[in-house]
């Protein structure tokens, strides 16, 4: 487990990653995980994710439809996603304490998704300048082959030619960059460099598994909720 609490500097939040110790694929793991930091899963909310650029407000609701970021105005409700080489983004505004949790793969990264996660904040009263930000472990441009019939969806400067038909790209750099382009302070970002490809005895990867990969999962939330 990889624990970014700290770097929130807020005693009660909690932001926590597993590694692949279980398949977060399932319910019940999942549910024995957050039993296990002593947090409550019937208050954790969870988007669809079906890799999309759309954020929600958490709510009542237990059902986020086209949906892969959620955004707590409550400390009612703690947040959960679960990611194989997608980057896993905790997001914090220390002074109005809202929070959230998106997972962004390349469609939601190219589509900006962390930006519409940075508007719900700003509808709420955040400034940018005081959000935090975090990106979990993900896989690397190191690692992250695209196909030549995609890459004219990507800013070139992300990109670095392999071979005559495949580019790897830096996705974290494309969320990153939107970040800095909102007004928050580089001071603020953490990114976390573990690569999920590379990295086979801590993480699962989607790229190098294939259908049977498992899940990480990524929470967010408070102490006692």
């Amino acid at each position: 487990m990889i624990d970014y609490s700290e770097f929130f500097n807020e005693k009660a939040l909690v932001a926590l990653f597993s590694t692949n110790d279980r398949n977060y694929k399932s319910d019940t793991n999942k549910k024995n995980f957050i039993e296990d930091i002593n947090l409550k899963y019937e208050n954790f909310r969870f988007p669809s994710q079906t890799h999309s650029s759309n954020v929600q407000f958490a709510k009542k609701s237990l059902k986020y439809n086209d949906t892969d970021g959620l955004v707590s105005e409550s400390k009612s409700y703690n947040l959960g996603i679960v990611v194989a080489d997608c980057v896993p983004i905790f997001l914090f505004d220390p002074l109005t304490k809202l929070y959230g949790l998106v997972h962004s793969g390349w469609r939601g990264s190219v589509n900006s998704i962390v930006k519409n996660a940075i508007d719900l904040f700003q509808m709420s009263g955040s400034k940018n300048e005081n959000i935090q930000a975090v990106l979990g472990p993900a896989i690397g441009h190191c690692c992250f082959e695209i196909e030549k019939n995609i890459i004219h969806l990507f800013d070139p400067k992300f990109l670095s030619r392999k071979s005559r038909k495949k580019y790897s790209c830096d996705l974290k750099s494309i969320i990153i960059s939107d970040l800095l382009s909102l007004g928050l302070k580089k001071r603020k970002i953490l990114n976390d460099a573990h690569c999920t490809f590379c990295n086979r005895s801590s993480f699962f990867s989607y790229r190098r598994q294939g259908e049977t990969a498992g899940r990480m999962l990524a929470v967010m939330g408070w102490k006692g909720s």
